[in-house]
């Protein structure tokens, strides 16, 4: 099996795997926390198409997104500021790459465990890959320092909103339930994620690793240039650290998580703004553009980056032909990445479509006693075998309300924190398969490094939540 297709062929394994369950186990879900049985609901051949289809429509906005990012970073690495910037970071973190990974895990984990969307901080994913790479690092380490933050964020989930909202509709349980627990299992996550990278990055290293890096900008030479007219690079950090934090502050729920109105209101106030019959500024950011908070699709975030871009572009003195040359090299890039997301996405949808999971983790819960352990694998095993957290709380949602009444808020914090564990593993987990496609790294290679992380993880998570439960 060649590395590059390691991804396509986990996943036209499971949609093989799929599609022969399908048609020896009946479907079924769960109606008023009742299991009722829907009969056989068989794939077809042409229903894996049908499939494919609803998954690039559901997550077109997300698509766009990363096809986004991937024009951005193709226009910004041929820019002489961005060259230099990477260049200037890469040389500062040069042996100091532990602490580096300490704080940009700590920084994203944390605003990734309080916003609405996983994906967002995939818009800086690829500089500080660059950087890394840069600086003799495999590619191990590289998706540590770019996405193990958004893995730490979403098991350690406290003010944030994404892949709960079905649970939470479900169970009635509200954002702040057991925030102080949550608060801990952030911590446990972050200090156990960046023990075994910091462990990991200091005995693997890979003079080579650049290669994989798919944005590597060519450093930049200025020997033979006059000081004064050397590039300088204020303007990128600049313009890159507005984006960025108007990026973030658009994806958090604000009023939701913190109840938080500020934004609604200074939206509002501006949007009003007349001169004469016009509004100023509610005209010129268009009618479709909502206050921060308020941004629950990612096209908000790939306008902000393409306005960027264009800054940067111009700045650089770079022309329009050339622009577009960049940005579509960018987006033929990445496109693969793109694909491997939505690809991901495929078996969320068929095991939504055509339930036969369902019948195989109602047989697993059994009579639906409560355990600490039986549910905690039994949800890491469901998600992996659905894909996607929020569609399996969908499909589970009445079934925790009405099994674990007199444990409901802890058995709706094993079920999100196990199944964000799978995310971190499993090989239908989109986020862990868009990572791995990036740098190239084959599954089974991460799966190597990462299993001690899991075991690690969920044991200490197991013992604490029994201690609470049982002690």
């Amino acid at each position: 099996m060649k590395k590059r297709n390691d991804k396509i062929f986990i996943l036209l394994l499971v949609i093989v795997i799929f599609f022969v369950m399908s048609w020896i186990v009946e479907g079924g879900m769960y109606n008023a926390g009742s299991f009722v049985s829907t009969g056989f609901k068989r794939i077809g051949l042409f229903d894996i198409v049908a499939v494919f289809h609803t998954a690039v429509m559901n997550k077109l906005t997300d698509i766009f997104y990363i096809l986004a990012v991937g024009g951005s970073y193709g226009v910004l690495s041929q820019t002489k500021s961005y060259r230099k910037l990477v260049d200037k970071v890469a040389s500062f973190i040069k042996g100091k790459e532990a602490i580096a990974m300490a704080i940009i895990t700590l920084l994203m984990g944390a605003y990734t465990s309080i916003g609405s969307q996983i994906l967002v901080l995939f818009c800086i994913t690829p500089f500080i890959i660059s950087v890394f790479l840069r600086t003799g690092q495999d590619r191990v380490t590289a998706l540590n320092a770019g996405f193990g933050g958004m893995f730490i964020g979403f098991l350690g989930l406290t003010f944030g909103t994404y892949g709960v909202n079905y649970l939470n509709d479900a169970t009635g349980l509200g954002i702040e339930e057991m925030l102080f627990t949550k608060i801990i299992l952030f911590i446990i996550a972050y200090v156990l994620y960046n023990v075994f990278a910091i462990l990991y990055m200091k005995k693997h290293k890979d003079s080579d690793g650049i290669k994989y890096d798919m944005f590597c900008p060519e450093e930049l030479d200025e020997t033979k240039v006059k000081k004064r007219k050397r590039t300088k690079i204020w303007p990128i950090i600049v313009f890159g650290i507005v984006s960025l934090i108007t990026i973030m502050l658009g994806f958090i729920s604000w009023v939701a998580s913190f109840d938080v109105k500020f934004f609604d209101e200074f939206f509002t106030s501006m949007t009003s703004i007349k001169i004469g019959n016009i509004s100023i500024f509610g005209d010129l950011l268009g009618s479709y553009l909502p206050a921060f908070g308020n941004w629950t699709f990612l096209i908000y975030g790939s306008f902000v980056m393409l306005v960027f871009t264009i800054i940067m572009a111009i700045i650089d003195k770079m022309n329009v032909d050339l622009f577009i040359k960049n940005f579509g090299m960018g987006v033929k890039k990445i496109s693969k990445v793109a694909f491997i997301y939505v690809f991901a996405f495929t078996i969320a949808c068929l095991a939504n479509a055509y339930p036969w999971q369902n019948t195989i983790i109602n047989s697993l819960f059994g009579d639906g006693t409560f355990n600490v352990f039986s549910v905690f694998i039994i949800v890491f095993i469901s998600t992996i075998l659905v894909g996607d957290p929020d569609i399996l709380t969908a499909m589970f949602g009445t079934f925790i309300a009405a099994s674990f009444v007199d444990n409901l808020a802890l058995s709706g914090l094993i079920w999100r924190v196990s199944s964000a564990l799978a995310l971190v593993i499993g090989p239908t987990s989109f986020l862990l398969l868009t990572a791995l496609t990036y740098v190239d790294l084959p599954y089974v290679r991460w799966f190597k490094y990462v299993w001690k992380f899991v075991l690690s993880f969920a044991v200490v998570v197991l013992i604490m939540l029994s201690l609470m439960l049982y002690v």
